[in-house]
């Protein structure tokens, strides 16, 4: 049986507050974290050496001054991204974003929320411009998953994941008869445009989840060898759904397997 579910939040005034660290209401304080989050790479800036970046949200970062050198501990704020870089090691530091930075409406696809900063120039480099930062905030599973750099602008794009960022939708499979649940049952979620498809299995107690990254409408497909979809009941919030799909015995087709 397809079931198609319209996954939707309304806002009717944005509400950003770095001190509480929330946004439209959605608790941002997984990214306020004790020790900072570190991504080690090779951006595409033209470097060509291993940059170490430091983030933290919602408070200056735990090690604001990395190294010896730069313009991390430069900012009008605390620092609250860092970059450190050079060819002889991490010795240099860069400032993207200070304490300053404002949370503003998800400038990326998929994204909850987008931070906004206006850096500092490159140490030494007077007729660089300012290095800004969009940091987009998403649903994932935790980390920094991507950091690129427009040239032109000098704007860095950064994806920051993390799991409480994700809308949850879950439900249990149980008997039609029974009502006892139904384990190893196949469970299906697609978008219309399948940009999203991924399969689950029941567990022992007959629940499953899945974790999407956005709103929208989202088909769910259930399959089972001699069993056939008998009724249901659904209801769903902003953030959370719980489904229960009851299945009938002895049917007279068998459901299409995934």
């Amino acid at each position: 049986m397809r079931i198609r579910f319209l996954l939707f939040a309304l806002f009717s005034l944005v509400s950003a507050d770095w001190n509480s660290c929330t946004y439209n209401d959605i608790d941002l304080s997984a990214f306020k974290t004790k020790t900072d989050t570190l991504w080690k790479g090779v951006p595409n800036d033209g470097s060509y050496t291993t940059q170490q970046w430091y983030f933290n949200l919602c408070q200056p970062l735990q090690n604001p001054n990395p190294t010896d050198y730069g313009t991390c501990s430069q900012g009008q704020a605390p620092p609250s991204v860092c970059q450190t870089w050079g060819e002889e090691g991490l010795s240099w530091s860069s400032l993207i974003a200070d304490t300053n930075a404002t949370f503003v409406p998800p400038q990326m696809e998929g994204a909850a929320v987008t931070v906004v900063s206006k850096g500092g120039p490159y140490p030494d480099q007077p007729p660089y411009p300012a290095q800004n930062m969009l940091l987009h905030l998403a649903c994932g599973t935790g980390g920094i998953a991507n950091i690129t750099k427009d040239q032109n602008t000098g704007t860095w794009n950064i994806v920051w994941t993390d799991p409480s960022l994700c809308y949850e939708l879950s439900g249990t499979v149980v008997d039609a008869l029974t009502q006892k649940p139904l384990s190893n049952v196949t469970v299906v979620i697609t978008s219309p445009d399948l940009s999203v498809l991924r399969a689950t299995k029941t567990t022992d107690d007959g629940s499953w989840k899945f974790n999407v990254d956005h709103q929208g409408e989202y088909d769910f497909y259930f399959g089972a060898t001699n069993y056939q979809t008998a009724g249901y009941t659904y209801q769903l919030d902003d953030k959370r759904g719980s489904f229960q799909m009851p299945l009938k015995r002895n049917a007279m087709a068998r459901l299409k397997q995934f």
